[in-house]
């Protein structure tokens, strides 16, 4: 549609139009809005992920404790999110502690399946 027909409309169509195109700019707007968080939920999750896996490498149990750091980290990340600090951040830092929880989740469920590998093929389980 050129210039020329849209100035033949009546105003009432013309009016409708514009809404229309309104009601459009603001859905993609929310749609922009929504995948943005669902992404960088994911890249902060993601590098909760890499940090309990560095944690985990120089630094596998907390200091005079048998506690796994990784581990903690996650927990102390997800229990600060979930009680609040008052900010915009909660989320991120969810998804942060959830990274890392999610390391701690795999590389046990990992090594549990490489020791029932060996265990059923008769040889040593590995180290973990």
């Amino acid at each position: 549609m050129d210039a020329k027909s849209l100035a033949e409309l009546p105003k009432s169509d013309l009016v409708h139009k514009l809404q229309r195109v309104a009601a459009l700019g603001k859905r993609a707007n929310e749609r922009a809005r929504h995948a943005g968080s669902v992404v960088m939920g994911t890249i902060i999750t993601v590098a909760g992920g890499g940090a309990g896996a560095a944690a985990h490498h120089f630094m596998p149990k907390l200091w005079g404790t048998d506690i796994d750091s990784d581990l903690a980290a996650g927990f102390v990340a997800v229990g600060v999110a979930a009680m609040g600090t008052g900010t915009a951040l909660d989320e991120q830092i969810g998804d942060f502690g959830a990274g890392c929880l999610a390391f701690v989740a795999g590389r046990s469920m990992s090594s549990w399946l490489a020791s029932r590998d060996a265990a059923e093929a008769g040889t040593p389980a590995p180290a973990p």
